[in-house]
């Protein structure tokens, strides 16, 4: 396709994004992973976006078989159906799109919508990364992780709704030797003896007393949002994707109590695992029909790869210093 680009995420997925796509969007949320396409460049996937062909295919969603209904993540639905070689998926409208249909015959991909919208293609190349990482046998963790400038090595924190994730993930990369590579969902997994730790993207929501300037961002409540990209351009760094994985934090963050870090055992770790790790708002239902695989949660095994063990507990911020640092 002419005047194509290409999204690389790490060697693990390449798909040629056709010239109606704005990739502009896509960087928002998925930093450094846009290219120019070469002559020679081979991909995974192409991905196409139409415009005219969905109402046609409104008209034949009556022989879709609602039994067969996925729900891949919060609030999505989908429903697929094979025609001639290829899977066509339907998704219901929800509080975050508009309905549309994707179709899949191995490496070609059609958006098939009523109006152009990029969330549909991120949520598209989120399900792709997804299923690659699926085959190598990874799975999800409820987690912010942040890599350190001095080793390449990752630190992944973990806990209960308001246990600190997103709190670590921003005092450690805006006032750290830190780089951001998890706000809110990553995928671990063991290669070759070492723990990995890839990158999903998502939006930054952290609350504005973290901040020592309120002008940096526009605020409008208590929770402030921004996208990747803007995060890295806030802090001057680069987003990182994939990096060995060094520690798991469970955090029980308390500004009242003292700070306290101390190293749990692996059962311990496991138990908080079982507890704390999972996102509650995926269930990985197939909905491309790509490879129908499910998360395997090999707690035990990934535990045996990673060095350091980790409970954070207290007050972890010095409100006492001009930045807000972490200790």
């Amino acid at each position: 396709m002419e005047n194509s680009k290409i999204f690389n995420y790490t060697n693990l997925l390449r798909v040629e994004l056709s010239n109606e796509i704005d990739t502009s969007e896509i960087e928002n949320y998925f930093p450094q992973t846009i290219s120019e396409k070469q002559s020679d460049y081979n991909s995974d996937y192409i991905i196409n976006y139409n415009l005219s062909q969905y109402n046609y295919l409104k008209n034949i969603l009556p022989s879709f078989d609602l039994q067969d209904k996925k729900f891949p993540y919060r609030s999505a639905s989908a429903i697929s159906k094979n025609i001639d070689g290829w899977t066509l998926s339907y998704f219901f409208p929800n509080r975050y799109s508009e309905d549309y249909f994707v179709a899949i015959n191995q490496g070609k991909i059609c958006i098939f919508a009523n109006k152009y919208d990029s969330n549909i293609v991120i949520r598209t190349l989120n399900e792709l990364i997804v299923r690659k990482l699926l085959e190598k046998n990874y799975f999800p963790i409820h987690a912010s992780a942040i890599v350190n400038l001095d080793d390449g090595k990752a630190d992944l924190f973990f806990g209960g709704k308001g246990s600190g994730k997103s709190t670590m993930f921003f005092e450690k990369t805006v006032n750290g030797n830190y780089l951001p590579l998890a706000n809110d969902v990553c995928f671990v997994g063991v290669e070759n003896g070492q723990a990995m730790v890839y990158s999903m993207t998502y939006d930054i929501t952290f609350h504005k007393s973290l901040l020592v300037n309120n002008n940096d961002f526009n605020i409008k409540a208590d929770k402030v949002r921004c996208n990747p990209l803007q995060f890295c351009q806030f802090i001057d760094k680069s987003w990182i994707y994939i990096a060995p994985l060094k520690s798991l934090n469970y955090t029980a963050l308390n500004l009242s109590d003292d700070f306290e870090i101390q190293q749990i055992s692996a059962e311990n770790m496991h138990e908080l695992l079982l507890k704390y790790g999972k996102d509650r708002d995926f269930t990985f239902d197939d909905v491309l029909n790509i490879n129908n695989l499910y998360p395997n949660y090999d707690y035990d095994n990934l535990i045996k790869h990673v060095s350091l063990l980790n409970s954070i507990k207290g007050n972890v911020i010095d409100r006492n210093k001009t930045k807000r640092q972490i200790y």
